[in-house]
């Protein structure tokens, strides 16, 4: 019992310790758009650092001692090679490591992927300025509150952290520095990058859609019909004149915004072949997904916006547009449940994309040196 509660708490405080480096990978991912910048980078302190250049000298009695040297400067701050092939090896989980000449050894690293993790290290620096620029910086004391939080939420001791590290051959400096890292990162998306996202109760629910099974067991769609028949038996002067309906609709529609249009309701009014068209306006009953023509059905998806005409869509002997007038779910109260959390994972993933805009701006301002250095397989 006391080897499987040891190995348990040895798992999270790993854990942990790749946390600190993993978010900040996850939200610049959308920003280098390399499949390895999904994993862990982290920076490590010159003191700690893997050693990267081979000395020019030995002897027998003194090991090589090899020579760290800079690899890109971000404004005042800097990137060693040796945070670079910490960073590799922490994404792959060792399994590829980075010599100092550049070359990659083992794994399935390549030298593409190697650079998206040189750019979330050239981003982590770049947050590191502007959390000084904006006066953002974490204490010392703030930072050890936040760290025995985390271990006191987990029942695990300081103790116990630095052996595990230890284990690992890393020191609780650099776990420290990860950590605030990942804090610096969470101050400037509350002051800089929350501010300028919203999440609508639409865009939640399209978003509900989208995880498995929701559209097609749950999914109810809401729609406005306008019907042009165009039955053989019409005369041909009559046929004539409701194509000039159609002609007629699809410009207003497309001159008013097709994805928003506000007056379909008066073109149903207007030129709807149903007999109820005026007292409906149009209105369907809400329909299951899989109740809908084909063609219609492969027009609507989890992203098509409230308000949005589709058509006209030629079905039996007539002409048909459609206004999307949203979803409701044939079990509500399930969504309800969800929703809180479903609107934050939004937030989350919106903010995320406005941080790596902000920083494509950032990198732009930035006086960035990159040393030679040439990664190869």
């Amino acid at each position: 019992m006391k080897t499987s509660k040891a190995r348990s708490e040895t798992v999270t405080i790993k854990s942990k310790k790749v946390l600190a480096a993993t978010f900040l990978a996850l939200i610049f991912a959308s920003l280098t758009g390399h499949p390895a910048a999904q994993a862990e980078s982290s920076a490590v302190a010159p003191s700690q650092a893997p050693s990267t250049q081979a000395a020019t000298f030995q002897n027998s009695t003194t090991p090589i001692r090899p020579i760290d040297r800079i690899l890109v400067v971000v404004g005042d701050e800097i990137i060693l090679v040796s945070d670079f092939q910490k960073a590799v090896e922490v994404s792959t989980n060792k399994k590829t490591r980075l010599l100092p000449t550049g070359q990659l050894t083992g794994g399935s690293l390549t030298p593409t992927e190697a650079q998206g993790i040189l750019d979330q290290l050239i981003n982590q620096r770049i947050v590191s300025l502007k959390t000084r620029e904006l006066s953002l910086q974490i204490s010392e004391e703030e930072l050890s509150t936040e760290v025995e939080n985390y271990l006191r939420s987990q029942n695990l001791t300081h103790e116990k952290l630095v052996e595990t590290l230890q284990a690992d051959g890393e020191s609780i400096e650099t776990y420290r520095e990860e950590f605030r890292r990942q804090m610096e990162t969470q101050r400037i998306i509350g002051r800089i990058v929350r501010p300028t996202v919203s999440v609508t109760d639409d865009d939640v629910r399209s978003y509900y859609l989208q995880q498995p099974g929701v559209a097609e067991k749950q999914q109810r769609i809401k729609l406005r019909r306008l019907f042009i028949d165009l039955s053989p038996s019409l005369s041909e002067q009559v046929i004539t004149e409701r194509r000039s309906y159609i002609a007629k609709i699809e410009k207003e529609v497309r001159d008013n915004g097709d994805s928003n249009f506000m007056d379909f309701e008066r073109l149903v009014k207007l030129y709807s072949s149903d007999p109820d068209a005026i007292k409906t306006g149009g209105a369907l009953p809400a329909k299951e997904l899989h109740e809908l023509p084909n063609d219609l059905r492969n027009k609507i998806s989890g992203t098509t916006k409230s308000g949005s005409v589709i058509g006209p869509l030629t079905l039996g002997s007539g002409a048909y547009f459609f206004q999307f007038l949203g979803t409701t779910f044939s079990n509500e109260g399930e969504y309800e449940k969800q929703k809180t959390q479903l609107k934050n994972m939004l937030l989350d993933a919106k903010g995320n994309e406005r941080l790596a805009e902000y920083l494509r701006a950032e990198r732009t301002k930035t006086k960035i040196e990159k040393r030679d250095f040439n990664v190869t397989r």
